[in-house]
């Protein structure tokens, strides 16, 4: 069966062309000029994927996506965002909400497809990790842009792996803090996470720590040879064991 896409857009020869586009490529496309129609559309037809614009008469697409996640069939459908502006800000702001990608227009054909197809197959990939054990899901690297999903209490929850700010190990559990404030403590080795988190962004600093290195706002020296570490809205600085401070220094100091 075609992958249903559903597109939100009040830009008549925008909407004809992605509708074109996708059309040529396989897609079973719906459409919506504004964004009541489109969040009536999704709530009837639950598309495989959501275009959104973002600046639109009436509800814009921040306001769009707010109504999505406060439903419960509609919030897990990958959301990508078409917009013309490409302020750092406003897409920070969408990426907090939980959109999973931005194209700036004008984009190219194949940016737009390979969003899509992207998404998509990620979605396949989390549906299928749900007939396996915990421990054996992270068989593949993740990179900054992924998300993943991992079952705390009986119920998946969809992290980005962006928005961590640290991890860590609590015997046989992990607990993921993210940028947030919220955090999810799993069943799932410290050592499984540390395999499939993208290494040029998370280093393990502790034999029970890894750290988000992008959230680093400031490294001491300590006299003893260890380095404190200070991470975006943590109170107290994490202390990087001997072990790893060797590597600490050479990565980051």
């Amino acid at each position: 069966m075609d992958k249903k896409i559903l597109l939100i857009e009040d830009d008549e020869n925008i909407l004809a062309n992605l509708v074109a586009l996708l059309t040529e490529n396989g897609f079973h496309v719906l459409k919506a000029g504004n964004g009541l129609d489109g969040i009536s559309i999704a709530q009837k037809e639950i598309p495989d994927l959501i275009m959104c614009d973002i600046m639109m008469p009436g509800l814009d697409g921040y306001d769009i996506l707010k109504e999505f996640h406060n439903n419960v069939e509609l919030k897990s459908i990958p959301f990508i965002f078409l917009t013309a502006k490409a302020e750092l800000k406003s897409m920070r702001q969408g990426m907090d909400m939980g959109a999973d990608d931005y194209l700036i227009k004008p984009y190219k054909a194949i940016d737009v497809l390979n969003s899509i197809n992207s998404r998509l197959k990620r979605i396949e990939i989390f549906k299928a990790s749900f007939a396996k054990p915990e421990e054996k899901i992270a068989a593949k690297k993740y990179t900054m842009i992924d998300k993943f999903f991992l079952k705390v209490n009986g119920k998946p929850q969809f992290i980005r792996i962006d928005q961590i700010l640290y991890l860590s190990s609590e015997r046989q559990y992990t607990s993921i803090h993210l940028l947030s404030g919220r955090s999810f403590l799993v069943r799932k080795s410290i050592t499984s996470f540390e395999s499939m988190l993208p290494e040029n962004n998370f280093i393990r600093i502790h034999r029970s720590t890894i750290i988000n290195i992008n959230f680093i706002e400031k490294i001491d020296k300590c006299d003893n040879s260890s380095i404190k570490i200070y991470i975006t809205d943590c109170e107290k600085p994490f202390i990087a064991s001997k072990r790893y401070s060797s590597k600490l220094r050479k990565n980051l100091i």
